[in-house]
């Protein structure tokens, strides 16, 4: 009965992922992400693993606290509630004896702090709005307090990390140059790419660079790899995209990821009636979902996602699975300010690092930027728990450990824990009707005899 029940929960929970663009939000196997050493679980069967384990000790503690005192049910509820921690500590330490890596991996994360009126030309609120030559110029200087003569691999930029789309020319190429030259000095110049299509376009008054184009002439002038948050469209197929963009030092073609799970009304429109809605909100358009998981890297191998996306641990596996060994979260959640939503999506974060054994960096245009080993312990975040992490305006630099091991998850998804849950409620419904059975044949044994 104990085992059913728990089953049927963990179900109930992986339903929500298929309503809409699903939700994701608050399963109760978070409960055990809290701590670092019981998390670990997470490894076998995921987060919906973790749900099932805390139905199962409530239980047993139930039916040993309220229905039955007895030795046998005191140690089957102890042996539950303390098994997630032994469990997590013994994990521990073997791939730590036997998966050794000493490997680090260079990384800034920049986070904007870009209020939605500040970011985008909203209606009647225009005299907020920073143009977005004045936001590239923030994070101008932002990159400049960071990163003073430090070696960096690897930068990453927020989701939508400015306003208007990756290959839209709208910068003159004299204010660029002279952006970069206040900035970084002279020397700066060098980096930025060649005249050419598509990252800049002459026109009539002269050459115009994109948003990929500033982010080519950075991605250069570190030496490092850029990943960048960006709105895009493909004229050809006549479709809008919520799309990561990964670029390469000295390298003019870049790669783009579109995110797959789009978030209703504000990204996507469920039904019709949603788009007058969204109009009263400045939503006049609607993206396309991607349709894969993509893995880019030449340093090391990662796989993107989009805001939404982390709390989704099947899709992030995806990445895992085509040979990740590092993931990158670009988000914003700005939408909704004073909750708990950026601290609850950064530990989903740390549960995605541990079902897959590698590590995750975050980089938020608001939220908890910050980056988490592959045990799930927090390496760095920009802040600390007594500020306002979600609107801290900087860029973190850390050295992040690369340890990588793979786990049952990374091999099964989710589909374990169904296949477990489907089982223990069929185990039930069978046992039922077995006693039913044999109840019936007792009674008409006795019936003969009499």
């Amino acid at each position: 009965h104990i085992l059913a029940l728990a089953g049927l929960w963990t179900l109930f929970e992986w339903s929500r992922l298929f309503w809409l663009s699903g939700f994701a939000w608050n399963p109760v196997g978070m409960s055990l992400a809290s701590c670092e050493s019981s998390v670990q679980m997470a490894s076998l069967f995921g987060v919906y693993g973790l749900s099932f384990w805390v139905i199962l000790t409530n239980l047993f503690g139930y039916r040993f606290f309220f229905l039955e005192r007895t030795k046998t049910h005191f140690v089957l509820w102890s042996c539950c509630t303390l098994f997630p921690y032994f469990f997590g500590i013994g994990q521990e330490v073997i791939v730590k004896k036997f998966f050794p890596n000493n490997e680090k991996l260079s990384v800034v994360l920049v986070q904007t702090a870009l209020f939605p009126e500040e970011k985008e030309p909203f209606f009647e609120q225009e005299k907020k709005f920073i143009p977005p030559l004045d936001q590239w110029m923030r994070i101008f200087s932002i990159l400049r307090k960071s990163i003073k003569d430090q070696k960096v691999d690897l930068l990453v930029f927020p989701e939508t990390t400015v306003p208007f789309r990756a290959l839209t020319p709208i910068y003159p190429l004299y204010s660029l140059q002279q952006l970069f030259l206040l900035t970084f000095g002279e020397t700066s110049l060098v980096s930025f790419p060649p005249l050419k299509m598509p990252l800049i376009k002459r026109m009539e008054e002269g050459w115009r660079g994109s948003n990929l184009y500033i982010a080519q002439a950075l991605s250069n002038y570190f030496g490092a790899e850029v990943v960048i948050g960006l709105d895009d469209y493909d004229r050809l197929a006549g479709k809008n995209a919520n799309a990561a963009f990964h670029i390469t030092p000295g390298k003019p073609k870049c790669h783009r990821y579109e995110k797959r799970v789009l978030v209703p009304v504000a990204e996507y429109f469920p039904f019709s009636w949603c788009s007058s809605i969204a109009s009263h909100y400045g939503i006049m358009g609607a993206f396309t979902p991607g349709k894969s998981a993509k893995v880019f890297g030449e340093k090391v191998r990662f796989s993107p996602s989009i805001c939404y996306e982390e709390t989704f641990g099947e899709s992030m596996r995806e990445g895992r699975v085509l040979g990740a060994e590092l993931f990158i979260n670009i988000t914003n959640d700005v939408w909704f300010p004073y909750s708990r939503l950026a601290r609850e999506h950064f530990e989903h974060g740390r549960v995605r690092a541990v079902e897959n054994g590698i590590p995750v960096v975050r980089s938020c245009n608001t939220g908890i930027t910050g980056a988490i080993d592959c045990f799930g312990h927090i390496v760095a975040t920009l802040g600390s728990k007594k500020q306002n992490q979600e609107r801290l305006s900087g860029a973190l630099y850390v050295s992040l450990p690369l340890q990588t091991y793979k786990t049952l998850y990374s091999f099964i998804g989710d589909m374990g824990i169904i296949l477990l849950s489907c089982s223990c409620i069929l185990l039930y419904i069978g046992s039922l009707a077995w006693v039913r059975y044999r109840k019936k044949r007792l009674c008409e044994t006795s019936l003969e005899g009499y």
